[in-house]
């Protein structure tokens, strides 16, 4: 009886080490969860700080660079920004057609640095846009983006 409460001690010693062992830290969050009598009900949930650091570094990449407006064939290109989402890179920007309606549009952007040198491209759709409508277009690119500076944008096709 001695031996197996011994090698029982010996084991939840080993679990509470190994448990403690860890070097990311966590924390306990309350989370509203549903019940099966759908009610919501209460339950701590532990969450890795570090995990939940980086998703905020990441939201926090999401910023507008230029304030600059830039033209060509009948649309107009505003409100351009740049989001790293775990090295898949993405641009949002403002498209506004101020020409005849068009079916879809495909676009380029060329991203530069600040000494002008081309670090990438990204690419996108606009689609059935009327004359003076606008709309929202993401542009995706797998190249690292790290130290944009500028950008310049062409009309692939037009329909």
């Amino acid at each position: 009886m001695k031996k197996a409460s011994l090698l029982f001690s010996a084991l939840m010693l080993t679990i509470a080490i190994t448990a403690c062992g860890s070097e990311t830290e966590k924390t306990a969050n309350i989370v509203p969860v549903k019940s099966t009598e759908t009610e919501l009900v209460e339950t701590n949930v532990l969450i890795d700080t570090e995990q939940a650091k980086e998703e905020t570094k990441q939201e926090e990449v999401a910023e507008t660079v230029e304030a600059i407006e830039y033209e060509l064939d009948g649309l107009k290109i505003s409100e351009v920004s740049v989001k790293d989402d775990n090295g898949m890179w993405s641009l949002t920007a403002s498209i506004e057609n101020t020409d005849k309606e068009f079916e879809v549009a495909l676009l380029k952007a060329t991203i530069n640095d600040k000494d002008g040198k081309q670090i990438g491209t990204a690419n996108g759709t606009a689609d059935f846009l009327g004359k003076g409508e606008s709309k929202t277009v993401e542009f995706y690119s797998m190249d690292d983006l790290t130290g944009y500076a500028s950008f310049k944008f062409q009309i692939e096709s037009k329909m």
